[in-house]
């Protein structure tokens, strides 16, 4: 049985492996979500599913995303990409924030 966690951050969904995520910490603004390959920052946390159904990223995905991705996947009727935990995509990459 495979277990995903659900995202939703940058304007889109997103799926992780539940056993890659290290911690989910609730931030003033959305969650930060620690990964092996790095943190994430999102706007919300919906969810864990099992068994969600996951494509692997063709040739055509590539022509339009030049991100990581370890697949795809649809759930309730919603697109979502399935992230590779040890890349994730630079649009949620959380970086150190500067005061200023």
């Amino acid at each position: 049985m495979s277990r995903w966690l659900l995202l939703d951050g940058a304007g889109s969904l997103w799926a992780v492996g539940h056993d890659a995520v290290i911690a989910v910490e609730r931030r003033p603004r959305g969650f930060r979500v620690r990964l092996g390959g790095g943190d994430l920052l999102v706007d919300r946390v919906l969810g864990v599913v099992e068994n969600l159904a996951t494509t692997a990223a063709g040739p055509v995905l590539k022509r339009f995303w030049h991100e990581p991705a370890a697949g795809l996947a649809v759930h309730a009727a919603r697109p979502l990409v399935v992230l590779d935990p040890e890349r994730p995509p630079t649009i949620l990459e959380a970086r150190e924030e500067v005061d200023g």
